[in-house]
């Protein structure tokens, strides 16, 4: 490319850090505003839930910002429902079964949104892997919902910290592969 056609290109640059930090403070604020103007207390198991969600949703916002078009604007309205997830995610923490449906309504969102996206964008490995994952995320998530529902507890003291603390090691440790192992948040080599 010439410098004329760099100088001519008039595309908005956006600072996909910088944009990827500004979703997960809003994601987080929310979420921790949500519980200092409540008089319960969450579950540690899921207050690292959301956390380690947390570090995902910076990741793929930072990895995926780059990728699709701004303009798309099938990807705006499912990022617009994503983000009315995320919210009633973080006003379902201290409801086990609320916040496992809005877990699984959120992952099943994110899916939907690669989805749509393996048409368009020329990283067929990182959609499927990304894809899976969430997948990943809606069954572990339909497992402890199905517990936490067949055996019901009467206040949410009685919750079952059993359930959401392997959730949470899943979690975890799926985290850990997608970091360190088999990295989800970057292209292949190969693909553009």
């Amino acid at each position: 490319m010439t410098r004329l056609h760099m100088n001519l290109d008039t595309t908005p640059r956006i600072n996909w850090n910088r944009k990827a930090f500004l979703v997960v403070a809003l994601f987080s604020i929310v979420g921790f505003a949500s519980q200092y103007f409540r008089d319960y207390s969450i579950s540690s198991p899921i207050l690292w839930l959301y956390i380690l969600l947390m570090i995902h949703t910076y990741l793929s916002v930072a990895c995926f910002s780059r990728l699709i078009d701004p303009k798309d604007l099938r990807q705006r309205f499912v990022d617009l429902v994503l983000v009315a997830g995320y919210i009633w995610l973080a006003l379902s923490f201290t409801n086990e079964p609320k916040f496992l449906i809005a877990w699984i309504m959120l992952f099943a969102l994110s899916t939907i949104k690669y989805t749509l996206l393996l048409d368009v964008l020329p990283h067929p490995r990182l959609l499927r892997r990304k894809i899976f994952a969430n997948a990943s995320s809606i069954f572990l998530g339909a497992l402890a919902l199905t517990y936490a529902l067949h055996y019901p507890t009467k206040t949410y003291a009685d919750a079952h910290p059993t359930v959401m603390t392997v959730m949470l090691v899943l979690f975890l440790l799926a985290s850990l592969y997608y970091f360190f192992v088999n990295p989800l948040y970057r292209p292949d080599r190969g693909e553009r």
